[in-house]
């Protein structure tokens, strides 16, 4: 059973990456509907490195190849990696035993 467990793992770890590829092309769509002005230095070069080896989509085409093209880049190392936006000071994680759970009272 552990091999159909780590085939059906690479399975929805292959897919999990198209669906992750497909919303990378699609943000990059929007950096280019919009001003330039708006957008920070690293999603613009996120964007420009995307640009690279798959076009703006202006008409119709097939899309699975700017897929494929865009999980080539990021499975090599390709792509610009924007340092992260640190948390704000005054956050912190919520206790647990502050959400609420109405689960539990669903049976009665």
């Amino acid at each position: 059973m552990g091999t159909i467990a780590a085939r059906d793992c690479l399975r929805i770890l292959e897919l999990t990456e198209t669906v992750s590829a497909i919303l990378t092309l699609a943000a990059t769509q929007a950096i280019d509907l919009r001003d330039e002005s708006e957008i920070s230095s690293g999603s613009l070069a996120m964007r420009d490195r995307i640009r690279s080896v798959v076009p703006m989509l202006v008409d119709d085409r097939r899309q699975d190849i700017d897929i494929a093209e865009l999980i080539a880049l990021h499975r090599n190392g390709e792509l610009p990696c924007p340092a992260p936006v640190p948390a704000p000071a005054n956050s912190s994680p919520t206790p647990s035993s502050q959400i609420s759970n109405d689960s539990t009272s669903a049976g009665d």
